[in-house]
């Protein structure tokens, strides 16, 4: 059963981290993702890309990022206001997460 532990919030969605299995939960809009630490980062990464890749597209509002899964049949599909805020949220996690690390590091 997970126990999770609270990385960042806010009114887009959140990251959270199960004190178990170590697998992250990323909720932004109406998804929810899991991922492996490394596949987290990696998550961080595209997405940071895909913005990049889109961010002079002149509709900011209109979904037209699209990010493939794994699962065939299944894509992400942002704006590119979207994406940015889920960048957001996504670096708040990571930066919570390396000063945690970091601060458990220097404690031993």
């Amino acid at each position: 059963m997970c126990v999770y532990k609270k990385l960042h919030h806010n009114e887009n969605g959140y990251v959270v981290r199960c004190k178990v299995c170590q697998h992250f939960h990323v909720a932004f809009g109406s998804t929810v993702l899991a991922h492996t630490e490394d596949q987290f980062y990696d998550f961080i990464r595209t997405v940071d890309e895909y913005y990049e890749i889109n961010r002079f597209y002149s509709c900011r509002a209109q979904k037209v990022v699209q990010i493939p899964t794994i699962a065939r049949s299944i894509t992400l599909v942002y704006s590119l206001e979207e994406l940015r805020k889920l960048s957001e949220l996504l670096h708040q996690a990571a930066d919570k997460l390396d000063k945690e690390k970091l601060f458990a590091f220097n404690n031993n």
